[in-house]
């Protein structure tokens, strides 16, 4: 029997298609210029992205640091789903970014070596987290078995090459200047 989606699952997935509609709606009525729109709209999802990534990462590392902090229960269940939202909103990004952005292939040519390398690192990323995000179906990770576990571990090659895919790209992750440069190296 396949297992129901628990109420947090229900309330964390909700809330993510309602922010990403929000953004959406917000960031196209504030820049009627459709290719700022778009550009705004990629970094707004790739940051949405990273801060849930970084939600589904930290509950186990801060339980096992602080085990009386409260919420444990809660928190360490919803890290699967702040995962998965984690790469609905990396799919967002890439899509603006890369066809929107970039306008797809054709702009590949015109970008330096170190945006080519940014790019396989996103999109080295992007697959691992499709990977991860399939094996934590219940079907495919009980056929999987043990060898789901050390799948798993591949998160840890995303919580390095996302990061890198930002600071390459990104001008304001350069810079310690701007707000989101600070919250994002903090």
């Amino acid at each position: 029997p396949m297992k129901s989606i628990s109420h947090t699952e229900k309330v964390i997935y909700s809330g993510a298609i309602v922010l990403a509609i929000l953004v959406y709606v917000i960031t196209v009525q504030q820049n009627p210029i459709f290719e700022i729109a778009a550009l705004r709209l990629a970094r707004s999802f790739a940051l949405i992205s990273f801060g849930l990534l970084f939600l589904s990462l930290v509950a186990s590392p801060l339980y096992k640091a602080f085990p009386e902090v409260p919420g444990k229960s809660w928190f360490t269940k919803a890290a699967k789903s702040f995962g998965i939202s984690a790469f609905f909103f990396a799919l967002l990004h890439a899509y603006y970014a890369f066809f929107k952005v970039l306008r797809g292939f054709e702009g590949l040519a015109y970008l330096p070596d170190r945006y080519l390398f940014s790019i396989i690192a996103s999109t080295v990323t992007l697959i691992i987290l499709a990977v991860l995000v399939a094996s934590s179906f219940e079907y495919i990770s009980n056929k999987l078995g043990e060898k789901g576990k050390s799948l798993r571990k591949l998160v840890y090659v995303v919580a390095f090459l996302a990061p890198l895919h930002a600071l390459l790209i990104g001008s304001h992750f350069r810079s310690g200047d701007s707000l989101v440069g600070q919250v994002f190296i903090f």
